[in-house]
């Protein structure tokens, strides 16, 4: 694959660059595991509302996956999926068990976003200068995820 456009060249950038981003999709998996969770276990007067909008986050979660994924593949770097490996080293944290209460599902998708994003912003930094496509993604990644958490419906609103 070193004669693709847009593959990632020398050993030692490759490395950097393909450790970020496998990092970022073992995150991203969890983190769309956690969201259908949630889904699947929240109750409450919002449940309505919020069931619709983390439907609404999987798509979302899903699509970005595709996209780490086969910009990795473009590099020439295989992206790696498998449940065993994405559970043992995501760095996102899971949900408890059982049924969540709206307004707790709220503040656990809030954290786990805010905790994504803040790794994803440490890999951004380290291929900067190495990636800057890579490095770019990853901040747009970052964005979107912030702003579709800002959308996400208040309990308190819903519940008055």
């Amino acid at each position: 694959m070193s004669g693709m456009l847009g593959t990632v060249s020398g050993l030692e950038t490759r490395t950097i660059v393909g450790e970020a981003l496998q990092g970022t999709l073992y995150d991203l998996m969890a983190l769309s595991q956690l969201v259908k969770q949630s889904r699947w276990s929240v109750i409450g007067p919002s449940f309505h509302s919020l069931h619709i909008y983390l439907d609404r986050f999987s798509v979302l979660l899903t699509e970005k996956i595709d996209e780490i994924a086969d910009s990795m593949v473009a590099l020439g770097i295989p992206p790696f999926g498998q449940p065993k490996e994405t559970s043992t080293r995501t760095l996102i944290q899971p949900v408890p068990n059982g049924f969540l209460r709206d307004g707790q599902v709220v503040g656990l998708i809030d954290d786990r976003v805010t905790a994504f994003v803040r790794y994803s912003q440490g890999r951004q930094a380290l291929i900067d200068d190495t990636d800057i496509m890579s490095a770019d993604m990853l901040r747009n990644l970052s964005f979107t995820l912030t702003a579709f958490v800002r959308s996400m419906p208040s309990v308190a609103k819903l519940a008055a």
